[in-house]
């Protein structure tokens, strides 16, 4: 329930809704029957799974709610801060952490490294990386463009959950994540937009507009090696075509198709300016 409350809350905000109301009813009621707090404080032990029919309440530690909180963290904050902490104070994790062999022991870090750096726990977050470092396969693949995480899990395919959470906990910052349900950005859907990049033989590793001196940076990497040098291309669109300009510290060429710009560059890093 906790990731469609999320959903829900996107909603309301797309589309003027109130859809989000059914969510915060449900919270309460987790509150009182699932996860009873009493007087403010956190319990010793949660419902991790209630069956119905049978009237049973699948009862774990407290310090096992870490995916729920991740998705509460960015609907009832105050609320997941104490329980958050109450999880860290339980497994000991405080000053340094002993992480389970695993599976078991990866998705506590993963999603106990995104609650972390949401939260603004930095001794906490640091901790988590190096052990991450040290024993989950951090790999750069230079030839697909990609940084994946094995966790020594023996897989064909780099496990896509558990990397998603990653690179929120690497790419966040305090309050970034809350900030995604309650503030979106939706003025970027009106701003200039880079697309049709030729990803993996590109990347970019920065795509940012201000919208005061209405200017578009984009900077690239230097592409996989077997692509270096080769004309790679790029369109941008919502850009005022009668008073644009392009500029970059390497040749390039660009014209107007179909609205937008077209860009032609060699694959190398560089940066790109485009005022309008």
């Amino acid at each position: 329930m906790g990731a469609a409350g999320l959903g829900l809350r996107l909603y309301d905000i797309l589309f003027d809704g109130s859809t989000h109301s059914i969510y915060n009813d449900w919270w309460e009621y987790t509150k009182r029957v699932y996860i009873p707090f009493e007087d403010g404080n956190p319990p010793d032990s949660q419902t991790l799974y209630y069956d119905p029919v049978i009237d049973y309440h699948h009862v774990a530690p407290s310090a096992s709610g870490s995916l729920l909180y991740f998705h509460t963290a960015a609907q009832h904050r105050e609320d997941t801060a104490i329980l958050f902490d109450n999880m860290i104070d339980r497994l000991g994790w405080s000053e340094s952490v002993t992480i389970p062999d695993g599976e078991r022991g990866v998705s506590s870090l993963v999603r106990t490294a995104a609650l972390a750096r949401e939260f603004g726990k930095d001794l906490l977050y640091s901790n988590l990386i190096l052990h991450a470092d040290a024993n989950y396969e951090p790999t750069w693949d230079s030839e697909s463009g990609e940084f994946t995480w094995g966790f020594g899990l023996n897989e064909v395919y780099p496990r896509g959950q558990y990397n998603a959470i990653m690179a929120y906990a690497e790419a966040g910052s305090a309050g970034a994540w809350a900030k995604l349900f309650d503030r979106p950005n939706l003025e970027k859907f009106d701003q200039p937009t880079v697309h049709g990049v030729d990803f993996p033989n590109i990347s970019l590793t920065q795509a940012s507009y201000d919208s005061e001196k209405r200017r578009l940076v984009i900077s690239t990497d230097d592409g996989i090696p077997s692509m270096r040098g080769e004309d790679t291309n790029f369109r941008v669109s919502h850009i005022s075509l009668d008073t644009c300009s392009v500029t970059s510290n390497s040749d390039l060429d660009w014209k107007v198709v179909d609205g937008e710009i077209e860009i032609t560059i060699k694959i190398a890093a560089q940066t790109i300016l485009i005022s309008h």
